[in-house]
C-alpha cells in the first residue's frame, strides 16, 4: 500500500486531470512506476487517459542494482532510477476511448550519469 501513495503518482495524477482535452504533461521523475507491480493500475490508466506517451529510462538505480555504486550512474546523484515522460492528449472530434502510443527509449543500466548527460553520440544502445 506505500508503493500506491507516493507522491510522485499522485502529482502526476493530478496533472493528468488537469491538462484539459488538449494537452501536454512532461514528468521527470524516479521510474519505479515504470516497471513496478503495484504501478500496474497506474500504467493502465495513464494508457488510456493519453494518446501518445514517451518515455525515456535513465536507469540508475542503486537499490535494484547492486553493480552500480553510489550515486555515480544517476544524473541527480540520488540512489533511485530517474525517467523522463511526455504524455500527450489530443483534442478529440469525437468522445471515444483512448488508447495511447507508447514510446519507450532506455540507456544503459552500466551508463554513468556524465555519459548521460553528454547525450552520448554511442546511439546504438538506445533501445527504442
Amino acid at each position: 500500500m506505500n508503493k500506491l501513495s507516493d507522491p510522485y503518482i499522485k502529482a502526476l495524477r493530478w496533472a493528468t486531470d488537469r491538462v484539459g482535452e488538449d494537452g501536454i504533461v512532461a514528468y521527470v521523475t524516479n521510474n519505479g512506476y515504470l516497471d513496478g507491480i503495484a504501478a500496474d493500475g497506474v500504467r493502465k490508466h495513464l494508457a488510456g487517459d493519453f494518446d501518445a506517451i514517451y518515455l525515456v529510462d535513465l536507469n540508475g538505480n542503486v537499490r535494484k542494482n547492486p553493480k552500480l555504486s553510489g550515486t555515480t550512474h544517476n544524473v541527480f546523484g540520488i540512489q533511485v532510477g530517474v525517467s523522463i515522460a511526455l504524455f500527450v492528449r489530443h483534442k478529440q472530434k469525437e468522445l471515444k476511448r483512448r488508447k495511447a502510443v507508447i514510446r519507450y527509449a532506455t540507456v544503459g543500466a552500466d551508463w554513468r550519469k556524465e555519459r548521460k548527460w553528454s547525450g552520448s553520440r554511442k546511439r546504438n544502445t538506445l533501445a527504442a
